[in-house]
């Protein structure tokens, strides 16, 4: 575009051709910038119910198995649960735990060994396993509509299993559904990440308590 307009005045001073595309260009910069997006956070209590564990329990028992649990640290670049828009991008509300995600899952983690009948040992044996978790994700994203609400999140959590002079480290990946969840703006994106927790560790009994001794 630049070479055509040029060929197309041949007599116009080259310095008033640069003083305008210099015009032109602040003028196209300046413009998302003028347009500010309103950031706001929002806080979010996380946690899993005792009825929640004893259900996924129930299917998947470890009674009299051990662990050595090591904890879970949060890897992930930024803490926030997520994010959602509103009002057409205008507004960006952004979702923070009430504590720290590596706190709430370590605590859910251990009612979870409990509620299944998981031994927390003290001391290392040739047959116990050691686990320690780190979350690679847990995000959720939305955007609000006019009429709508859209939300989806992914969890990845990295499981590093140690018995003895084996070492395995097991990448397990879990999908929010946000059927049947009936509520709307902060409190579905509340219900959702809690969904998206429960499933998290619906998986760990499936995935992990059939290597444990």
């Amino acid at each position: 575009m630049c070479h055509s307009r040029e060929s197309g005045n041949p007599g116009l001073d080259p310095r008033l051709k640069h003083s305008g595309m210099t015009l032109i260009l602040f003028l196209l910069f300046s413009v998302p910038l003028s347009a500010e997006t309103l950031r706001r956070e929002e806080i979010i209590p996380l946690e899993v119910s005792q009825t929640n564990l004893r259900e996924i329990c129930s299917t998947y028992s470890a009674t009299g198995k051990k662990v050595i649990w090591e904890g879970v640290r949060d890897v992930r670049p930024t803490k926030e649960l997520g994010m959602q828009t509103r009002k057409k991008g205008k507004e960006v509300i952004v979702f923070v735990p009430d504590r720290p995600l590596e706190k709430i899952m370590d605590d859910a983690f251990r009612n979870l060994f409990q509620t299944c009948g998981v031994k927390n040992q003290q001391r290392a044996s040739e047959e116990t396993s050691k686990i320690s978790v780190e979350i690679v994700e847990f995000q959720l994203t939305g955007e609000k509509k006019l009429v709508t609400e859209k939300q989806k999140g992914m969890s990845r959590l990295a499981y590093l299993i140690t018995r003895g002079p084996m070492e395995t480290r097991l990448e397990i990946e879990v999908e929010a559904s946000e059927k049947e969840i009936r509520k709307t703006g902060t409190k579905r994106f509340q219900a959702i990440t809690e969904r998206l927790l429960v499933d998290t560790l619906r998986e760990v009994p499936k995935q992990v308590f059939a290597d444990l001794k």
